[in-house]
């Protein structure tokens, strides 16, 4: 546990750039195709990571490099929602933020099918 809290305390000492590219790393140690957007020109999207089993299977994602004290709230989970309607050839939306989330974000995100990615469960993720 003690490492989970220094990886998660690292990574919101990074800048957001780095925090994106990191993010797309663990994405791609996990099998995905990854492609981090250029800053001012993301639409949203900080993330658009790919991969291909039987299907093609595609997932936008936004990056949120937050310390502990600012969690997403609801404003966020709504505002990032709508890409799956900008971007319908994608198969999921996904939050990722170093903080955590509000109770009223993860009940949002859950009614609206946007997948949530934690820090704790993101420094887990660097673990492996």
């Amino acid at each position: 546990m003690r490492d989970i809290s220094r990886i998660k305390s690292a990574l919101q000492q990074m800048s957001p750039e780095r925090f994106e590219d990191l993010v797309a790393v663990v994405w791609s140690q996990m099998g995905w195709s990854t492609r981090v957007s250029q800053q001012g020109r993301d639409q949203g999207i900080d993330i658009t990571a790919t991969r291909s089993n039987l299907v093609q299977e595609k997932a936008i994602s936004q990056a949120k490099r937050y310390s502990d004290s600012n969690k997403v709230g609801r404003p966020d989970i709504q505002q990032y929602s709508s890409l799956k309607d900008e971007f319908p050839d994608a198969d999921s939306v996904i939050i990722v933020t170093s903080s955590e989330f509000t109770n009223e974000a993860k009940q949002l995100a859950e009614q609206l099918g946007v997948k949530t990615v934690n820090g704790t469960e993101l420094a887990e993720a660097c673990l492996q």
